[in-house]
């Protein structure tokens, strides 16, 4: 779900993640709540918080919050880079999440 306000755009996501070859594992939800804007009229800024547990919420937790910006190279391309932090995780010491990218958007020809 996403909702464009002023100054910001808010966007929500979930999902349920189920092992398919791997009958130890269980099946765990994701949510994630992401808030971006623009800072110029190529650039824009975002961050994001993604929890992911089992159903019950007592295995295999893991809350993140990240931070990125993404810059427009072209109407169809788009350099991002984002920088994380896992907040909380069952039995792990924090890790720290680093992410650069370009993202290609491909559209049919009419």
């Amino acid at each position: 779900m996403q909702k464009d306000f002023r100054h910001i755009t808010v966007v929500a996501n979930g999902a349920v993640n189920k092992p398919i070859h791997d009958p130890k594992r269980e099946t765990t939800g994701t949510m994630d709540f992401g808030f971006g804007r623009p800072l110029t009229r190529h650039m824009g800024a975002m961050a994001e918080v993604r929890f992911v547990s089992t159903f019950d919420i007592k295995r295999e937790r893991l809350l993140v919050v990240n931070f990125g910006l993404m810059r427009s190279l072209r109407d169809n391309m788009v350099l991002y880079a984002n920088v994380g932090r896992s907040l909380f995780s069952d039995g792990e010491f924090g890790n720290t999440y680093v992410g650069v990218g370009i993202k290609f958007e491909l559209t049919p020809k009419e």
